[in-house]
């Protein structure tokens, strides 16, 4: 829990300095920007899915082997 808070108060101070740098750039880059970090999200949580999956089906295979 304390590292979730620290995450939290990380962003909600890096957040807006670096998307007011940005917006000073160009209207639209904060929210490229915003699009580029959820689609790395996505691609980690995706990633790390398969890893999931793929060890507790050769969790299941140990089990059901004789």
């Amino acid at each position: 829990m304390g590292l979730d808070n620290s995450a939290m108060s990380l962003g909600r101070i890096a957040g807006p300095l670096w998307a007011g740098a940005l917006y000073d750039s160009n209207i639209d880059f904060p929210y490229m920007s915003g699009s580029i970090v959820m689609l790395l999200g996505f691609a980690l949580s995706v990633l790390g899915m398969k890893d999931v999956q793929t060890d507790q089906s050769s969790e299941q295979m140990m089990e059901t082997a004789p």
